[in-house]
């Protein structure tokens, strides 16, 4: 049975005694003897093999002391092989640092796998490691880094939506709304104290003194804001409960209202059908104009001549 990979990528090394007994410095021919000296180097490798059958023979010194010659030797054979990837000494490139743009010091080693000899392109790769200032990381893979982005993004979205359950707040006088319990009653109180304080200020001039009202609670304020729409409700309520203003009112019981139609009896009629406003008796009695009144002829005698008067 196949033992499991262990993961690596939480790791780091670093051994300054090595590194100031191979003269302070990392470069080209000595890099990958630092890194064989690290957890992450497999010493079933072709490297280890190279090292341990040149070790101490005069004629094959020149391949350990030299990376391009080593790394020469590695193509020779099939198996897990480590090479330098990106060299800083050898091609400079220019990083972002903390004080600008800075050289990168920063050496990329790629563990890979050879599978047919001769062939360079016949190989593939396993790992990536970097070394920075003396230490020695393993770079993560893709479905770790993939894995760890998504689960923090449903992290964060679960914590948003769970702070956004408890935001909606219904109640009956104002509907819906998205503000807590303390933040309406708060808004509440400052816009009271806010009329009260206007209320309560003196006209230029006089000579009154202020009183001191009860301070209000927030529990009250909001009773009274909605004894105060209530109020307004009912007496809208009962001004225009009579009036309709569209050709289908709402018919029904509170609960379960819907649109009516024309055949839907309804309590109050249209204005086209009410016709024009009536006036008061008393207005009509004073715009109706006075009837003219015509003297009666006086009855004549039984002679047929008219009395004279006096």
């Amino acid at each position: 049975m196949a033992k499991p990979e262990v993961d690596l990528s939480t790791q780091f090394f670093i051994d300054p005694i090595w590194i100031q007994a191979n003269g302070n410095w990392l470069h080209a021919n000595n890099v990958l003897y630092y890194f064989a000296a690290s957890p992450f180097f497999d010493f079933l490798s072709i490297n280890n093999n190279v090292f341990q059958q040149f070790q101490g023979r005069p004629d094959t010194a020149h391949i350990i002391g030299s990376r391009d010659q080593f790394e020469a030797e590695l193509e020779r054979h099939k198996g897990i092989s480590y090479v330098v990837e990106f060299d800083p000494l050898a091609t400079p490139a220019m990083v972002k640092g903390p004080n600008g743009m800075e050289r990168s010091e920063t050496w990329i080693i790629r563990k890979q796998d050879r599978e047919k000899l001769g062939d360079p392109k016949e190989v593939k790769v396993l790992e990536y490691y970097y070394i920075i200032n003396h230490v020695v990381l393993q770079a993560p893979r893709l479905e770790s880094m993939l894995n760890y982005r998504m689960m923090n993004t449903l992290m964060t979205l679960d914590k948003m939506t769970n702070a956004a359950s408890d935001l909606p707040v219904f109640s009956a006088s104002n509907g819906y709304s998205y503000f807590r319990q303390g933040q309406k009653a708060t808004a509440t109180v400052n816009a009271a104290e806010g009329q009260q304080s206007k209320a309560g200020t003196p006209m230029p001039g006089s000579r009154g003194s202020i009183g001191h009202e009860p301070e209000t609670t927030a529990e009250e304020a909001e009773q009274r804001s909605e004894e105060r729409i209530l109020r307004a409700a009912l007496s809208m309520t009962m001004q225009y409960g009579e009036q309709y203003y569209d050709d289908a009112p709402l018919v029904g019981e509170p609960g379960n209202f819907r649109l009516g139609t024309a055949k839907d009896p309804v309590r109050g009629l249209k204005a086209a059908e009410l016709g024009p406003p009536t006036r008061s008796a008393a207005a009509s009695k004073a715009n109706t104009p006075a009837p003219s009144i015509k003297p009666s002829p006086a009855p004549a005698s039984p002679s047929g001549s008219v009395r004279p008067k006096g």
